[in-house]
């Protein structure tokens, strides 16, 4: 999981508010269930905008961007821009 601790619980309400759908309103467990069991490339953009409502989404970017420069591989780089913003998240 990229996610932890304080930012999980921070994101996982913001998820909900910002994208639970009609027909599974109150049942969180599920709609979250389905979010995490998606690609990381399709979770990233997601993330992006909880990141973004904090501004904090240039961080992420600019992590992403300087991961994949050098290693050529983008689950690599999204997996390591949002594991380190979780991690200044949880400082904060």
């Amino acid at each position: 999981m990229i996610l932890t601790e304080k930012c999980k619980k921070d994101f996982e309400k913001w998820y909900l508010q910002s994208y639970s759908k009609q027909e599974f309103s109150g049942n969180a467990k599920h709609e979250l269930r389905l979010f995490y069991r998606v690609p990381l490339s399709e979770q990233f953009g997601v993330y992006l905008n909880f990141f973004d409502s904090l501004n904090r989404a240039k961080f992420v970017i600019f992590k992403f961007i300087k991961h994949y420069d050098k290693h050529r591989n983008l689950d690599e780089a999204r997996n390591f821009s949002i594991s380190k913003e979780n991690e200044y998240y949880n400082e904060s």
